[in-house]
């Protein structure tokens, strides 16, 4: 049985193209719209406190990493993510981040700077090693 493996930064990449119409390719920013689509209307906003001020902010931000750095919420809830890659160490000024609902066996590249985690309904089998998170002030997980 082959299984696909889903990681943070995709289900990232998907939601904002989903409310925003913004695909990134490398670094360069790419707007997009099937014509129906209206990349400026208000879209999903329930994943992170901080897409519409981004929206907002769009006609200035040139790269990914300064839309990555805006980012201090995310909620990334039944997503079907399986790792965090190295790309989601770029969330440098993350506080909160859910991951409810997901099929995580373990944790790595988890930004440093978090407060806030919550693990519940993921597939764990042992309680990750969280001893970077110096800032954790809050783990939920069940």
């Amino acid at each position: 049985m082959i299984h696909s493996q889903i990681s943070a930064s995709h289900a990232f990449n998907y939601l904002l193209n989903q409310s925003t119409g913004i695909n990134f390719r490398k670094e360069k920013i790419g707007i997009e719209s099937d014509g129906n689509m209206d990349p400026w209307s208000s879209g999903d906003s329930t994943w992170s406190d901080e897409i519409v001020a981004i929206k907002k902010d769009l006609p200035k931000l040139k790269t990914r990493k300064e839309i990555v750095e805006k980012f201090k919420s995310l909620r990334l809830h039944n997503q079907k993510i399986t790792q965090l890659d190295t790309d989601f160490l770029q969330f440098r000024n993350l506080l909160s981040l859910s991951l409810t609902g997901n099929q995580l066996t373990e944790l790595s590249n988890v930004p440093s700077s978090l407060e806030i985690l919550h693990l519940n309904a993921n597939s764990f089998t042992i309680v990750p090693d969280l001893h970077a998170l110096s800032h954790l002030v809050h783990l939920g997980m069940s």
